[in-house]
């Protein structure tokens, strides 16, 4: 189902997606990411508060996760996500370096640099720029690779 409901937000069909995530937190009220995704689609509905709340929840519910199982970098990484859509920016640099330090992302995959643009993106939001620009450097390095996957788990 998850995949489905995917395909509905990057076909840009919002309510369609917003229908499949509901259903899917249905079967699963526990799941941050479903619940972190459920927020982006209402943030693209313009609904902001409930888009929010539902941020909220994710974070909840991967601070509950982590209890168990710190090492989850893609993880830490839509936890980060979801603090910086909620304005907490030392608390999403704090999940971005989890994600990078907990080693669990093997090889130079997109995700693995799209977790340094967003830390150069939070870096810059914090005004720190030679940090932010170091950030940039590594997620290029990344890129540029021989070995790059490009894995599509792009949900930036």
């Amino acid at each position: 189902m998850e995949d489905r409901c995917w395909k509905f937000y990057i076909a840009q069909q919002y309510n369609k997606a917003l229908s499949c995530y509901e259903q899917s937190l249905e079967q699963n009220p526990n799941n941050p990411l479903q619940w972190y995704m459920k927020g982006l689609v209402l943030q693209s509905l313009r609904r902001l508060s409930e888009a929010f709340e539902c941020f909220e929840r994710s974070v909840q519910l991967y601070d509950q996760e982590f209890a168990t199982i710190p090492q989850n970098a893609d993880g830490w990484y839509t936890h980060g996500n979801a603090l910086a859509l909620l304005g907490h920016y030392e608390a999403a640099l704090s999940s971005y370096e989890r994600s990078i330090a907990s080693g669990s992302i093997s090889g130079p995959h997109k995700r693995q640099a799209n977790v340094w643009f967003a830390k150069r993106d939070i870096l810059l939001h914090l005004g720190r720029k030679q940090e932010a620009d170091a950030a940039y450097e590594e997620a290029q390095f990344i890129r540029n690779d021989a070995n790059y996957i490009d894995d599509e788990w792009d949900i930036e």
